[in-house]
């Protein structure tokens, strides 16, 4: 039901009164009463949404104004202190819902604070929707709830008038592109939220727990063809379900299942020691979650490619998450210098044309660029530049499998100055130095060494073992890409430790043919980086 404009605020607060009384006070005064939904802020046209023969635009169009105003709801929060458990008891006290037994109880406590969580969320940003898949399918990837509590949830709070379905959502948009294919895009059901719960008076008091991510995520397997239509309409790459999993699996076992298996159990023991100390996050909104869990991201339909761990900490600003805390105590990152560059190389059993000791291997590669052709380029850049500009290429090179590159991509951040009368190219002294000084990117291919996928997959080993290592010395780490988030005061045995769990890793691979222990780097809010060199030994 909508917001009725007739009623006003005499009608309102009689009401909020007489629920106050019924509900024995609960601050809740949601169901039946004030109706104040708000669902009119989202821009989108319903003409459009009713009109037919939608172009490509027009349909993204729609699903960006249906999301504009949202977030979505996640079953990944429990209350983390007294306040969050309050506002959980006093939801369900105003829910229908039937008696259950303790298990479905403790999921519909996930369910209900999930949906306070966001709406603190939603709160502090100012929006008032959020939305919810309604597919089986979709929810299979969260280890903590499944569809059926979701959906009595969902049923509950909409029969309760918490929230409200948002017209033109929860369908599909079909539209034709230029060469007439039909393609569609999915939109998932969003909710206007009723003021009550957005204003509630404890709402921005409450803390709340991640802790039900999905263990292992396998993105489906995609030509570049693929990827780049897909990034051409806004899509994201779509997961592997739990049953095209199994088939898999199935098929091999060795090779898929084994691994995947693994995988989960090893990050089902590292979410269970992160819950009982978890990174403690704050914006400059006032926002606090305390991060308890984490996904493993593998790529392109294979155990053996990508493999990362993300957490919601993962996309933050250095500048956030350097205010980050674990048990109270102030964090640092120690992170591997160049690091897929390094592994590369020593997995390649190809020595790296470096001095003895290094502390910073971008530099070392800055000291073999050809000066002259630069300076017939009139190129005039700081070591800074000079610096981003070579790590921009080398990620380049590694992340095409390409060697070859001669171009920087399209939509590279630094621009290369070129001469085509005289053909120098700035590019090409970049890659040239590259090339020489770490001669086993010279190596990469388009199907065996497949460039970053492959080598985040290694990347990604030597970081669970790292974990694992600082968790049997009760240290708490959080991995971010290539870098570990401890507390201050255990940052010398976690530099030590993840270095030598890389050098141990590479003599593994190698049968003990290289023996390299990275440089590393130690950063913390406010204070210059403390380099760690790196060495063959």
């Amino acid at each position: 039901m909508r917001p009725n404009a007739a009623e006003g605020p005499e009608s309102r607060s009689y009401n909020a009164r007489s629920t106050l009384h019924v509900r024995h006070h609960l601050q809740f005064t949601l169901a039946y009463t004030t109706k104040a939904l708000i669902i009119n802020k989202i821009g989108v046209s319903l003409a459009m949404i009713e009109g037919k023969n939608l172009t490509q635009e027009e349909a993204q169009s729609i699903a960006k104004g249906l999301y504009s105003n949202a977030l979505p709801l996640l079953p990944v929060y429990s209350a983390h202190n007294v306040e969050a458990e309050a506002l959980i008891d006093e939801l369900l006290a105003v829910l229908d819902l039937p008696e259950a037994r303790t298990s479905t109880a403790s999921k519909r406590r996930i369910a209900v604070g999930s949906f306070l969580a966001v709406s603190q969320q939603l709160k502090l940003n100012k929006a008032t929707h959020v939305y919810i898949n309604h597919s089986k399918d979709y929810w299979t990837s969260f280890p903590a709830i499944g569809h059926t509590i979701i959906a009595e949830v969902r049923k509950s709070l909409e029969a309760a008038q918490i929230i409200e379905k948002v017209e033109g959502s929860g369908k599909q948009y079909f539209y034709q592109d230029e060469e007439g294919r039909w393609s569609r895009i999915n939109v998932a059901t969003v909710y206007g939220i009723s003021e009550e719960v957005l204003n509630h008076p404890t709402l921005l008091e409450a803390d709340w727990l991640q802790t039900g991510l999905s263990l292992v995520q396998v993105a489906n397997f995609e030509t570049p063809n693929q990827t780049y239509a897909r990034k051409h309409v806004g899509g994201r790459r779509t997961k592997l379900t739990k049953k095209k999993m199994k088939d898999e699996g199935t098929a091999n076992v060795e090779g898929f299942w084994k691994p995947y298996r693994q995988s989960e159990k090893q990050v089902a023991t590292l979410n269970t020691y992160w819950g009982q100390h978890p990174l403690a996050l704050q914006d400059h909104r006032g926002l606090r979650i305390f991060v308890g869990s984490c996904t493993r991201k593998f790529h392109n339909g294979s155990m053996q490619e990508g493999g990362r761990y993300y957490g919601s900490y993962s996309y933050l600003h250095k500048t956030l998450r350097y205010k980050a805390k674990i048990d109270g105590e102030p964090v640092v990152e120690v992170d591997i210098n160049a690091c897929q560059p390094t592994l590369f190389s020593g997995l390649m059993n190809k020595r790296m044309n470096v001095p003895a000791t290094w502390s910073d291997l971008y530099t070392e590669v800055i000291n073999n660029l050809n000066l002259s052709i630069l300076e017939m380029l009139e190129v005039e850049d700081t070591q800074e530049d000079q610096r981003n500009k070579m790590k921009q290429v080398v990620l380049e090179l590694i992340g095409t499998g390409n060697p070859n590159k001669t171009h920087p991509a399209k939509d590279c951040d630094y621009t290369f100055a070129d001469n085509a009368d005289f053909g120098l190219s700035e590019y090409l002294v970049y890659r040239k130095a590259i090339l020489e000084t770490l001669p086993a990117l010279t190596l990469l291919n388009d199907t065996y060494n497949k460039g970053s996928a492959s080598i985040s997959y290694h990347e990604a080993e030597i970081m669970t073992q790292t974990l694992h290592r600082l968790m049997a010395q009760d240290i708490p780490a959080y991995s971010l890409h290539d870098a570990v988030i401890v507390k201050e005061k255990d940052e010398i045995v976690a530099a030590e430790v993840y270095r030598n769990t890389f050098r141990s890793y590479i003599e593994q691979k190698t049968d003990g043919a290289v023996s390299l222990l990275p440089a590393a780097s130690i950063e913390r809010a406010g204070t210059k980086k403390l380099r760690l060199t790196g060495s063959y030994t």
